[in-house]
């Protein structure tokens, strides 16, 4: 599986909350998958909808 260098920063994010929700100091596997997780989630259920969303904003800034 590939990522960006952007996507690779918010699932590190993610996963620094969830090893701090699971009260560690250090961001662990499981806290990893489950960040990972939660992206493919995201782009399964909201994927198509946010690249419209993208496409359109997108366009208003380069248009303006």
């Amino acid at each position: 599986m590939e990522f960006s260098a952007r996507v690779y920063h918010k699932i590190l994010k993610v996963a620094r909350t969830i090893a701090d929700l699971d009260g560690k100091e250090m961001i662990e596997k499981e806290h990893l998958v489950e960040a990972v997780f939660y992206r493919t989630a995201d782009l399964k259920y909201w994927g198509n909808e946010l690249g419209q969303m993208r496409t359109c904003i997108r366009s208003v800034y380069v248009t303006s």
